[in-house]
């Protein structure tokens, strides 16, 4: 073998050694890459319940987090708004503007649970094709088998503390510089009676300034929940929490909480009933229209709160559990540090409990057996008929259902 032919030689190991370690390299990557996805699909599609969205809540993809930063600690879930995981899903939420039997999955495994959702009163639905349909309900009403509200106080208070308000004198003293009185925002023009009583309140004298698409499209500060929205709010001494319905149970929308409460501006209320408000809100921190008989009564409460600083102070004084959690009443006291759960984390919470139940041998049974009944009858009829009478009729069959229903035909 020549000179030449040796180098070549060399050359040509030294190029296929080179090739087959690259190769080696590339071959453990490989391996070691889908080490890691066979990793990451067992951490986030087995070893933890997956929720799945089936579809957009009005439409809207909104990112919910169910982890164990946002829910506390051993409460883990996958959630994903993706189809193709519905057969790995441990439960399959349906929101109720959109969910009808020929939009449902196709084929659907015993162990799974099937959420009906809401976050809107809507009474126009019949709902009769849902008996023994669903297992779990997840609304704004208290009586759902998973509490959604839209707010709460821990959960407003938890907010406070996170951003530092801890000042009410400072808060006070804001809207005393600003001399703004009463605030309100809407964007559903069509509801008629809570239009008729600001304008009513206005003529009685009351000083508001209006926000919102009905009004010119009024922005309150940059966009809703930002820093500048309840900078803006801050300055009112009241808030028009008016809701989109008359007495129905337990809606109780961001009006209330976040515009009224969480801004400092004083709620008054008309929409859900006092005994509802009660139940979740602190004491003396709204006002209710249903406590005075006459709209000019309440304006002229109203005024007098405006300059008299140790009476307004009074609906303000629970913001003070903000920087004093003992001050706070006894059913608002979380203990061990624990923080109150979304809707979500409550789910994901049944979840975990479903699946110890499973490895324990104990199955429980649920069903909703009539998400008709539920939904409509054991609602006030003050709001059925709200709907009625600010919107248009019910669609077919509903009106016929209502019609069965004594607290409704009684008041025809």
């Amino acid at each position: 073998m020549g000179v030449t032919t040796r180098k070549q030689y060399r050359i040509t190991a030294l190029a296929v050694g080179m090739f087959m370690a690259v190769n080696l390299i590339l071959l453990r990557s490989v391996i070691l890459y889908k080490e890691k996805r066979v990793k990451y699909h067992k951490d986030h599609h087995v070893d933890k319940p997956v929720i799945l969205i089936w579809n957009l809540p009005m439409g809207m993809e909104n990112d919910y987090r169910v982890d164990e930063e946002e829910c506390g600690e051993e409460i883990d879930c996958l959630l994903t708004y993706d189809q193709d995981l519905v057969n790995r899903s441990d439960a399959v939420v349906f929101h109720f503007d959109s969910a009808s039997l020929n939009s449902m999955p196709k084929h659907r495994k015993s162990e799974q649970l099937y959420v009906w959702w809401s976050i809107e009163k809507n009474h126009k639905s019949n709902l009769k094709e849902f008996d023994n349909f669903f297992n779990l309900t997840m609304t704004y009403r208290r009586d759902s088998e998973i509490y959604a509200p839209y707010g709460s106080t821990n959960i407003i208070l938890e907010e406070l503390r996170n951003e530092k308000q801890f000042d009410l004198e400072e808060l006070l003293q804001k809207k005393k510089k600003s001399r703004k009185m009463a605030a309100w925002a809407v964007s559903n023009c069509a509801v008629h009676r809570r239009m008729k009583l600001a304008k009513d309140m206005i003529a009685a004298g009351l000083d508001l300034d209006t926000f919102g698409q009905c009004f010119d499209d009024r922005d309150i500060g940059d966009e809703q929940n930002s820093e500048s929205f309840y900078d803006t709010l801050s300055e009112y001494k009241f808030y028009l929490s008016f809701e989109n319905g008359y007495h129905c149970k337990d809606y109780i929308t961001e009006n209330f909480w976040y515009n009224g409460l969480r801004s400092g501006a004083v709620p008054i209320v008309w929409g859900a009933e006092k005994k509802d408000i009660e139940a979740v809100a602190p004491k003396n921190s709204f006002i209710h229209v249903d406590d005075f008989k006459e709209v000019s009564d309440l304006v002229e409460y109203m005024i007098q709160l405006s300059v008299n600083d140790a009476d307004y102070e009074k609906y303000l004084q629970w913001r003070k559990w903000v920087a004093i959690p003992q001050l706070a009443e006894d059913r608002f006291r979380i203990s061990n540090g624990k923080k109150e759960l979304h809707s979500f984390c409550k789910l994901c919470q049944v979840l975990h409990q479903q699946k110890t139940n499973a490895m324990n041998g104990e199955k429980k049974s649920m069903v909703v057996k009539s998400l008709r009944e539920w939904w409509h009858t054991k609602e006030n009829k003050e709001c059925i008929f709200s709907d009625m009478l600010d919107f248009e009729m019910p669609q077919d069959g509903v009106r016929d259902f209502l019609m069965r229903i004594p607290q409704f035909r009684d008041n025809l």
